[in-house]
């Protein structure tokens, strides 16, 4: 985990490097008069990397309204997973005990630390198979799951390999060259998650100008 920390951390200042600077990376080659602002950015990067781990927004950044509408839905799939294990015989100190779902639920966690850095789509996936993992077994573990949890496992499902189909169509786009020095970034038809991290990535630019000036 270190190791991949590590690569994780130089991967992004390479990239912010060569693609002229942007907000978190001007901000932190400033001055250590800005650590609490570096440590409270990187706390939500993390937190919000977490989130769209259960609630891939930016997967459905073909609009505002359609972001959001897939968002309702999947906390609503969520929540009622979460009431189902709430009002199981499996309490949270069960859970908890349990060695299975101890350690996949703490690899999961750890796995969450990369986000401190990039939260793309494609960064997800460890996180995202050990979270889930996680989940399933804390389902196995209160027995035989209800119909309100089959349904909300379903929906989830098809919802995340839809996202993968708006996203990771190479035809479409030419963000994912190795060398983009070449290819130029993002030509051709843009996918939501790169809309949804450009527009991102102007609010915290915007910000960081503000603080430096």
């Amino acid at each position: 985990m270190g190791i991949f920390l590590y690569f994780g951390y130089a991967t992004y200042y390479a990239t912010a490097v060569a693609g002229g600077g942007h907000g978190l990376f001007l901000l932190e080659s400033g001055s250590d008069g800005y650590f609490a602002i570096i440590a409270l950015f990187r706390s939500i990067k993390i937190l919000e990397g977490v989130f769209y781990t259960f609630v891939p927004l930016s997967a459905y950044a073909l609009s505002a309204t359609a972001a959001l509408a897939v968002g309702s839905v999947l906390i609503a799939c969520w929540a009622a997973i979460g009431v189902d294990l709430w009002r199981g015989p499996v309490g949270l100190g069960d859970l908890r005990r349990d060695p299975n779902f101890a350690l996949v639920a703490s690899i999961g966690l750890l796995l969450c630390l990369p986000y401190a850095f990039s939260s793309g789509l494609r960064i997800y996936v460890p996180a995202t198979l050990f979270l889930y993992l996680a989940v399933g077994i804390a389902v196995g573990l209160r027995g035989h799951p209800g119909t309100r949890t089959v349904a909300s496992i379903s929906i989830i499902a098809v919802i995340h390999l839809v996202g993968v189909g708006l996203n990771y169509p190479v035809s479409r786009t030419d963000c994912f060259q190795l060398d983009r020095r070449h290819a130029g970034l993002c030509r051709g038809t843009s996918v939501p998650a790169e809309d949804w991290n450009r527009f991102r990535g102007e609010i915290v630019d915007r910000f960081v100008s503000d603080v430096l000036r």
